[in-house]
């Protein structure tokens, strides 16, 4: 009789970032002059670039140092914005490549 052990190995995926970090001045002239415009107190200021679409996201702190999200597209047209909670900005956090990660 033979016995045959089979093993069974898990594979390890990398779910793809959604977002990018990126330097400010690699946002459009258009993006920064529209949130700064909107929001000229904003303090903590985050850039990321959303990988599907090319929209640029700001996370940042308001005037009443409330944690804000803003999505704003190359125009500088404000597509959505609102409050993001710890939990929220930590699962951001995770979904971001940093520039110095390379990528897709």
């Amino acid at each position: 009789m033979v016995l045959t052990m089979f093993i069974a190995c898990k594979k390890t995926t990398h779910k793809p970032k959604y977002y990018k970090s990126v330097n400010e001045t690699a946002v459009p002239a258009a993006v920064t002059s529209a949130f700064k415009t909107k929001h000229p107190d904003a303090t903590n200021k985050k850039w990321l670039i959303k990988k599907d679409n090319s929209n640029y996201v700001a996370l940042f702190q308001n005037n009443k140092g409330t944690e804000v999200m803003s999505l704003i597209d190359d125009l500088g047209n404000f597509q959505k914005e609102n409050e993001v909670s710890q939990e929220q900005e930590n699962e951001i956090e995770n979904e971001t490549e940093n520039e110095s990660e390379g990528g897709e």
